[in-house]
């Protein structure tokens, strides 16, 4: 018994260091649109029946599956993952691991096996039928093929809209919007231009808004709200006919938000629910209508209320993340907790929690009862800043096993990190302190191509390959997570 105990670290003491970057958040698609059998959210968080499919922030971004109520939670890959996309027996996301494969498409079968690179860097990703549809390239700034397409498996790709540059591209039901004067439909290859690229910006010039199933929203230069068929007939004007021109936002077919008056009215104005009930500061461009409810963030928090405006109800509060503990502005800060990334369904709320603190927990919010479960959590230790990592041994360590290769530090994209590492003057300890930035500090938040992706959860692994002098080692890998206090490093 005692060597079997003489081959276990019997201790971990952990700190560590703080450098802050803030910058606008990702966007996400929207709430859980299923489509010929295809769950198309390209988001974090994806329910199919009676799973969740989730980037698991705990374990480098991996994907997980979690059953809605708690149980079997399952890991099916290794890679940092985003954008997920549920279609048959496969899960399709994009890579967020570092260097040559980031934002490459992969896909998987839900049980884990069969991972396919599909061998293409790209965004705006769509699946319609057998064909993926995609704009090449990590954005549109990087874009110069158009729009391009490819079947399920990464074969037979082909341009299908050649276009040296797509501005402000924004996937809309089964369509593109891009170029704001442009739309192309997926299903049949159609291209739309609103306007005479010789009289682009003349008084009669349209911007597109949005598409549905059944309409193009367009707005002129003078002010005039309209909307039509694909076809482009039935032309009707929405708002601004009377000379007043107010700005406003297209929600769905029936309603439309007037960011003025704050007010939310349907589309034929014989309804409407002022900003003394839905709340102050309407986020519009989030407000999502399921059934009967209108679910949005305002002051109050994220909250719904029925379309008649009765029965309002706040869901959970939010945190803004202009404002920091002690009331300060944040230079360049923006509100990232309000997610796009939650899924209505039946009578409850999935969605993971605060995205910008490191409790990334998958909860379940019941709309009947009020209440709140957590479907996936894990505590993690949060460590002050600055401090290096002391891990203790019970032996006299073999100094020519404790290297890079054994001792392992990685970040929330499973990235391994530059570290340093040296032995105690007992020989029985290891000091472990970062390579990176401003003196040697660690990232408190993870940044995927300028974007403010949440807070960093990282791993340190102790391989079985440490030895002690009498060539003993572990019984097993060891892993430790941390996180890291978000207070103040100067760099």
């Amino acid at each position: 018994m005692r060597s079997k105990i003489n081959k276990k670290i019997i201790a971990f003491f952990m700190c560590y260091m703080l450098c802050v970057s803030l910058f606008p958040s990702c966007a996400f698609a929207q709430n859980n649109p299923v489509e010929k059998g295809i769950v198309n959210n390209r988001s974090l968080l994806v329910k199919e029946g009676d799973w969740l499919y989730y980037r698991n922030s705990y374990d480098g971004g991996s994907i997980y599956k979690v059953k809605t109520d708690g149980t079997q939670n399952t890991k099916i890959n290794d890679i940092s993952s985003c954008n997920i996309t549920l279609d048959r027996d496969w899960i399709y996301f994009r890579s967020l691991a570092p260097k040559n494969k980031f934002y490459e498409l992969f896909r998987v079968k839900k049980d884990g096996a069969g991972l396919q690179d599909l061998n293409v860097k790209a965004h705006k990703e769509k699946i319609i039928g057998e064909w993926i549809y995609y704009i090449p390239g990590t954005n549109f700034y990087d874009s110069h093929d158009g729009i391009c397409k490819m079947k399920k498996d990464g074969s037979c790709k082909t341009s299908v809209l050649k276009q040296e540059e797509i501005v402000e591209p924004n996937i809309k039901n089964n369509c593109l919007i891009y170029d704001f004067d442009r739309v192309f439909f997926f299903e049949d290859n159609k291209n739309l231009e609103l306007n005479d690229p010789k009289h682009k910006f003349d008084y009669d010039s349209k911007e597109i808004l949005n598409v549905s199933n059944e309409w193009i929203y367009f707005k002129k230069l003078n002010g005039t709200y309209y909307r039509m068929r694909h076809d482009l007939s039935n032309k009707e004007v929405l708002r601004g006919e009377d000379g007043y021109t107010g700005d406003y936002y297209i929600v769905n077919d029936n309603w439309i938000y007037n960011t003025q008056t704050q007010c939310l009215e349907t589309m034929d104005r014989s309804k409407g629910i002022g900003k003394r009930t839905l709340g102050k500061n309407v986020d519009y461009s989030k407000i999502k209508i399921v059934d009967n409810w209108i679910y949005y963030y305002c002051d109050d928090g994220f909250c719904r209320i029925k379309a008649d405006g009765t029965n309002k109800t706040k869901i959970y509060d939010f945190m803004d993340t202009n404002i920091d503990e002690k009331g300060n502005n944040i230079v360049s800060g923006y509100n990232i907790d309000k997610r796009d990334n939650y899924i209505v369904s039946g009578d409850n709320i999935y969605y993971i929690n605060d995205y910008n603190k490191s409790e990334k927990a998958v909860l379940k919010f019941n709309l009947k009862d009020k209440t709140t479960k957590e479907l996936v959590h894990e505590n993690v230790i949060e460590v002050k800043p600055q401090k290096q990592w002391k891990i203790n041994f019970n032996k006299k360590l073999n100094k020519n096993t404790i290297n890079k290769n054994n001792i392992v530090v990685s970040d929330g994209d499973n990235k391994t990190l530059a570290i340093t590492t040296t032995i105690g003057d007992d020989g029985k300890s290891v000091y472990i302190k970062s390579n990176g930035d401003y003196d040697n500090c660690w990232d408190v938040h993870r940044i995927q191509n300028g974007i403010l992706c949440g807070k960093q959860i990282y791993k340190i692994k102790i391989s079985t390959n440490v030895k002690s002098e009498d060539g003993k080692g572990l019984n097993k890998e060891v892993i430790k997570k941390f996180k890291v206090e978000d207070d103040g490093h100067e760099g």
